[in-house]
């Protein structure tokens, strides 16, 4: 191969690449809920034990894929891993006894729609699992168990960029027959 041949091939590959990339941008563009995100969620988990409900600090992260189709349909997985202030002390026949809600981590599947101008409203429903650590310590004694249910989602998440959405949604867990209503506000990057 000559050299001008090598130049002429080479130019031609690199022309290819630069306008598949632009056309993978606007497609992005069209449909920005499409691909790999990760961001941080913070909220409040509403705890009803049966005796009471309290409302604690709720904090974590996620990290999913999405695909958004043409027509707006959005389908999608993510997995989800956080932890809540929720601690309750009582005593039992004069022993102090202290319930702690701990780290959940789960995964859900997603599906939705998005609406609006240029698509960039997002409602969605989802379902999984999440698996609870509840701690428990009477007097001197600790003791910690694992619990894995289902968990129902739902929300709004709307994109602010083509790389950048903030959502607001909830779900309900019911670990070891505590019910838990957690609601979250996130804000999510997409690469």
């Amino acid at each position: 191969m000559t050299r001008v041949q090598l130049l002429f091939v080479t130019g031609a590959a690199a022309a290819a690449l630069v306008l598949g990339a632009a056309d993978a941008r606007a497609q992005d563009a069209d449909r920005p809920f499409t691909g790999t995100y990760i961001g941080p969620e913070v909220g409040v988990s509403i705890v009803d034990t049966g005796g009471g409900s309290s409302a604690e600090f709720l904090y974590g992260g996620r990290l999913g894929y999405r695909y958004q189709s043409a027509s707006g349909w959005v389908l999608g997985i993510e997995g989800r891993a956080g932890d809540t202030t929720f601690s309750q002390s009582g005593s039992l026949l004069g022993v102090p006894i202290t319930t702690k809600l701990g780290r959940s981590l789960g995964g859900v599947a997603l599906i939705g729609y998005a609406l609006g101008p240029g698509r960039r409203h997002l409602l969605f429903v989802g379902g999984g699992i999440d698996n609870t650590r509840i701690t428990v310590r009477a007097g001197n004694t600790t003791s910690g168990a694992t619990n894995t249910v289902g968990t129902v989602t739902a929300g709004y998440e709307w994109a602010a960029s083509a790389r950048l959405s903030l959502r607001l949604g909830g779900e309900i867990v019911k670990p070891n027959g505590v019910r838990e209503v957690r609601i979250t506000g996130g804000l999510f990057l997409r690469f």
